[in-house]
């Protein structure tokens, strides 16, 4: 999302579906694929996934501060409403990945922010 220049949609998971529907563009339901990501989706991410249907979404490490899987309720009830039919969880993944995971996405969003402040 920041290299080789900012782009605020390039988050991971907008970024993959993306590419993905570009491929394959007669693919009319998600319904039976997994996505497997590093980080709980953000509320940006979180919104397209529910709206691309993708049966499964797991993630190796919980955002606690910027994750919105953990707060589905908070959503809007159209939202919540077509959430129910995908499941969003945390992968069954080892202590060490998990802690990995959220390891890499601090020390790029530290990095990241240190170059916004320069500009």
């Amino acid at each position: 999302m920041f290299n080789p220049h900012f782009r605020s949609d390039l988050h991971a998971e907008m970024d993959v579906m993306t590419k993905f529907e570009e491929r394959f563009p007669e693919t009319d339901s998600m319904k039976g694929f997994i996505l497997y990501t590093s980080l709980e989706p953000c509320p940006m991410c979180f919104a397209r996934l529910i709206t691309t249907g993708v049966g499964k979404v797991l993630y190796a490490s919980a955002d606690e501060y910027g994750g919105m899987v953990h707060r589905l309720e908070h959503m809007p009830a159209a939202w919540t409403e077509l959430a129910k039919r995908q499941k969003f969880a945390k992968a069954r993944c080892s202590p060490e990945l998990s802690r990995l995971a959220l390891q890499i996405f601090q020390t790029t969003a530290a990095e990241n922010n240190r170059k916004l402040q320069e500009r």
